[in-house]
Order: C-alpha cells, then sequence, then structure tokens
C-alpha cells in the first residue's frame, strides 16, 4: 500500500489526511497510471504546496526562518551547501545590514532536492543562488530589492512566481514576473499550463532568460518594437512556439 508523505514536513500517513500536522491541507496517497505519477494527482499536490507557501509568505501560518550554514569563502564568494533543513518549503530570511555579505546577494546555495517552495525574503539574489534546484514554487517578500540579469538560467521546474504584493520594486501576475512598472518582463514560470501567452503592452523590454524553455507554451503574443535581448527568447527546436506580433 502506498503511504502518504506530506510535501511540507514529510511525516507520512496509512491514509490521506485533511490536515497534516504541519498545517499543511491536503495530504493524498500517490496515484499512479502506468507505473508513473498521475498528472492530476502531481497537479493537486503542486497547487496545495502553493496555497500552503502563499500563507506563510503572507503571515498567515507562522513557519520559522530555514538554517543557514557557512561554508566558505572563495574568490569573494560565499558558499552555502546543504543549508536548509530536509523539508519541502524552505524560508530564506536573512536581512540585509551594513553592507554585509548576504547569502541571498553573494552565495552560491546548494538546495536539497526535496525543497519545491522558496520564499526569499532577502534583499537580492545572484544569478547563482539557486544552483540547479528542484524549486516549483518561487516567492519574492516584501524587501527583495536586487535580481541579477540572467537569474532564471538555472531554473527548470518553476511552475509558480509570486511577488508580494507591497514589494516596490517587483510585481508578478498569473506565473509571470515583472519590474513594478510592468515595463520589463523578467521571468515567464518554465512550468506554467496555459498554451498562449500575451504580454502586456506596457512591456518595452524582455529580460535575458525571461522565457526559457517554456514547456507548454504554443502561442507567444509580443507588441511591436519590444526588445529582446540574447537568450531573451530560448526554446527546444521541436516546440518553438508560433511568436506573433501586434
Amino acid at each position: 500500500m502506498n503511504r502518504c508523505c506530506c510535501p511540507i514536513c514529510k511525516r507520512e500517513y496509512d491514509s490521506p489526511k485533511k490536515v497534516c500536522a504541519c498545517g499543511f491541507e491536503g495530504v493524498e496517497c500517490p496515484i499512479y497510471e502506468c507505473s508513473e505519477l498521475s498528472r492530476d494527482y502531481e497537479s493537486r499536490r503542486l497547487f496545495n504546496l502553493y496555497k500552503f507557501t502563499k500563507r506563510v509568505a503572507t503571515g498567515v501560518i507562522p513557519y520559522e526562518p530555514s538554517p543557514l550554514q557557512t561554508l566558505e569563502i572563495e574568490d569573494g564568494v560565499l558558499t552555502i551547501d546543504e543549508a536548509l533543513e530536509k523539508r519541502g518549503l524552505a524560508l530564506v530570511d536573512e536581512p540585509f545590514r551594513d553592507n554585509r555579505k548576504t547569502v541571498a546577494r553573494d552565495g552560491l546555495l546548494a538546495l536539497r532536492t526535496d525543497v519545491e517552495a522558496l520564499i526569499l525574503n532577502s534583499y537580492g539574489a545572484n544569478a547563482m543562488f539557486l544552483d540547479e534546484s528542484h524549486v516549483k514554487a518561487l516567492f519574492f517578500g516584501k524587501d527583495f530589492r536586487e535580481l541579477t540579469d540572467g537569474f532564471f538560467y538555472p531554473f527548470s521546474a518553476v511552475r509558480y512566481l509570486w511577488v508580494d504584493g507591497d514589494n516596490p520594486a517587483f510585481t508578478s501576475d498569473n506565473n509571470v514576473m515583472y519590474n513594478k512598472d510592468k515595463t520589463l518582463l523578467i521571468s515567464y514560470a518554465r512550468l506554467r499550463p496555459e498554451e498562449e501567452f500575451r504580454v502586456p503592452a506596457t512591456v518595452r523590454s524582455l529580460s535575458r532568460a525571461a522565457f526559457y524553455y517554456p514547456k507548454h507554451l504554443r502561442r507567444l503574443y509580443l507588441p511591436r518594437g519590444i526588445k529582446i535581448p540574447d537568450g531573451a527568447l530560448t526554446f527546444y527546436d521541436d516546440r518553438a512556439p508560433e511568436i506573433i506580433y501586434y
């Protein structure tokens, strides 16, 4: 018999639980189809993970920041490895003070493979911060300010992108991330399920890796005159979407 496992705290149950001891709602037992996990099961599990993470990010559910452990500084880069607790949600809460180095601004954080949701309440992040993580739900807190161009290059699994509404530098809309006034599209979540997307007419430029191997996108509408830097539109040759200018 398949045991049910909470994606947050990793507790196991013999049967489904409406609410886990950690507060996560909707713990199901895995459903398989032809030896693979059912798409419906995976979709429900991930959406429940997103809902839980959003409640933590907005303060509805209290959650302790994940422990950070400094291992070494090499060539001016603060390297962090195996720094997070072995849970499905990691909360990085490292305030920026006195111009000191922070993990989020200057370091490389190798996430455990079971961390699928991440909340960044730090000041900023560079392109190497999450390395080759398996994060599927990525949240940016209200104090987040700096994001290195190309930050999303390493990502292969992001489904949900969310920015705190009080953040003065960035915003998000239906799992697409922009600067605050929506003149720059920063990232389109790679696993966003919609097959069609219209870039808002306010957008004047795309960031590097704005569309980085989107899995389901089949038709992309772009405003005429939009700036498209190298690497902004990166698709698989056999799955490149139709691009239409309007």
